[in-house]
């Protein structure tokens, strides 16, 4: 089975010198022979600039990524993650990765392309749309100065949900579910999942715990503190008062990630974190002593 023609643009984060460093060497090797765009994309993305590409290659991290489909704002393009950060859940491809798979997908089609669902998270005062963000992986309403205990009300569509007290509240994506949320306790979802996770953060009651609901109402999370921030995939900071709210829904939009074809979303957790691995039972010996030592 023979490929259309493919045509990529490369995308660095500047402030990683070694994204570019990767960026320069990838456009010098295998994936020279397949740009749309001569040079390296850095900063601000320009749509126009990669209109007529198939795929976008992203270098940096999962912040990376984040920052880059909240700036693509909806724009289909499929990207390619290749991280040179820490963890790298959605940029699934090392460098030497990319390298080596490049031309096998290009030439047999292994091109499989997940849709993940964005949110949109509007911060409404006195009823008016005062900041609105698109999400990729969680909405985080936790507290502002000064860094009291801070009580929210949360509902689902018109149906009042519960008061809560505590260090905050997790709105999470099945995208985001193994960023923030994994680390508050919240469940892990299938990726293509269209659903939402409800997770506390340390939560003053033994009764609240994580739960998934649907996407066809509107969640709605109120301050009844006196300050508080919604933080957008920890990188926006919405500051809200008391009585705003903050509004979270489905925005209609997705964006489209590449998967290396070499781990699904379980052998990453796996491989990444350690998730679904036995213990080490022959790790030590009878006395303690580390056999490996």
């Amino acid at each position: 089975m023979s490929c259309p023609e493919l045509s990529v643009a490369v995308y660095a984060n500047a402030d990683k010198p070694e994204a570019l460093k990767v960026a320069h060497e990838l456009l010098t090797g295998p994936v020279g022979n397949y740009t749309c765009c001569d040079q390296i994309l850095t900063g601000k993305i320009d749509q126009a600039a990669i209109k007529h590409c198939q795929y976008l290659i992203v270098i940096g991290g999962d912040g990376t990524i984040l920052s880059t489909v909240r700036e693509l704002n909806g724009f289909q393009i499929p990207i390619i993650g290749v991280n040179v950060g820490k963890l790298g859940f959605l940029a699934r491809f090392s460098r030497d990765d990319l390298a080596c798979e490049f031309e096998n997908m290009i030439s047999h089609c292994h091109n499989s392309i997940t849709d993940h669902k964005l949110l949109r998270c509007d911060l409404l005062s006195e009823g008016k749309v005062k900041d609105s963000s698109l999400v990729v992986n969680e909405v985080a309403v936790v507290a502002g100065p000064p860094y009291r205990m801070l009580d929210i009300t949360i509902s689902i569509g018109n149906e009042h949900l519960s008061n809560c007290s505590g260090d905050g509240m997790i709105i999470s994506t099945p995208t985001g579910s193994t960023a923030y949320n994994l680390s508050a306790g919240g469940p892990i979802l299938e990726s293509d999942l269209d659903c939402i996770a409800i997770t506390p953060l340390a939560a003053h009651s033994l009764n609240f715990r994580p739960i998934v609901v649907g996407t066809d109402k509107h969640i709605s999370i109120r301050c009844n503190s006196p300050a508080a921030k919604a933080l957008i995939d920890g990188q926006i900071n919405l500051a809200m008062t008391k009585d705003e709210q903050v509004i979270i829904q489905p925005s209609g939009e997705s964006f489209r990630l590449l998967q290396n074809p070499r781990f699904n979303q379980w052998q990453v957790l796996n491989r990444k974190l350690h998730w679904g691995r036995l213990p080490d039972y022959n790790k030590y010996d009878s006395s303690g002593n580390n056999d490996d030592a």
